[in-house]
């Protein structure tokens, strides 16, 4: 073999190495960008001592919902979500903080969770909240992450949320401007927005997209990690969110302005 072909395959040799040790270093980066993250040790074990942050309710009632898989739906600031195998629910679990977030974040989300359940179930079409540690309440539950991989996890042990699943707000709208039926979209939006502020509830994060979508034509607000109790911002809360709503039709279906201004004025 002469030097010069000796030489290029050792070449050749050491590219395949770096290249197989660059792909076996790539992996575990992979695999958490597959899985947006989501691990068992990422879940936030519900506390022991929490008890006065615990709404009365009844667990039978979702027992059923409990008996099938949920596969992972995404992930929030707070939660990761997953949807039932019927697609009519989602399960929000917490995710644990990370170590530079203070303990009083998660005490925020818990009085948020509280809020929502207790004077706004309808708005945010929840079903049930789970923040404080039980013991043999709750069964099991089958979770599957993005790769189709199957986790059980005792519900006992964790702080979760259920709510029934809605179609995103964005997207429900939208096609309701094509077909020219989102006058009950708007009617039901500027009605859960007057309903929630009158019970004297914020939300702190003023996006839309996010934050509402719809259960047939009704609205409900998704995302109620950031309710504050605050009555004596009513009128500003109003304000702001229809004033959102506003700016999303006069882009997107400014032949709905008209009678939507009077709605809000009557409001």
């Amino acid at each position: 073999m002469s030097s010069s072909i000796r030489a290029e395959f050792v070449m050749n040799r050491s590219i395949n190495f770096f290249l197989f040790a660059a792909a076996l270093l790539s992996l575990p980066f992979l695999y958490v960008e597959m899985t947006q993250g989501f691990r068992i040790n990422k879940l936030y074990p519900a506390p022991f001592l929490q008890a006065e942050l615990e709404a009365n309710q009844k667990t039978e009632p979702v027992l059923p919902l409990l008996c099938q898989p949920f596969r992972y739906l995404g992930k929030g600031m707070q939660f990761f979500v997953f949807e039932s195998q019927d697609k009519q629910v989602v399960i929000k679990l917490f995710k644990r903080p990370k170590k530079n977030h203070s303990p009083e974040r998660i005490q925020k989300t818990f009085s948020a969770c509280q809020l929502a359940f207790t004077l706004a179930p309808k708005e945010t079409g929840l079903l049930y909240i789970h923040l404080c540690h039980s013991s043999d309440q709750l069964p099991a539950l089958t979770l599957k992450n993005r790769l189709g991989i199957s986790y059980s996890i005792p519900l006992d042990s964790y702080s979760f949320v259920i709510q029934k699943k809605a179609e995103p707000f964005y997207s429900a709208l939208l096609q309701a401007f094509r077909n020219g039926s989102a006058a009950s979209l708007i009617d039901s939006y500027l009605a859960l927005i007057a309903s929630r502020s009158s019970k004297g509830i914020c939300n702190t994060d003023f996006l839309l997209k996010n934050n509402f979508g719809f259960l047939g034509d009704q609205a409900i607000e998704m995302d109620f990690g950031n309710y504050i109790y605050a009555p004596e911002n009513k009128e500003k809360e109003l304000h702001l969110f229809t004033g959102r709503m506003r700016r999303f039709i006069k882009k997107h279906a400014p032949e709905y302005l008209t009678q939507y201004d009077d709605k809000v004025a009557a409001l």
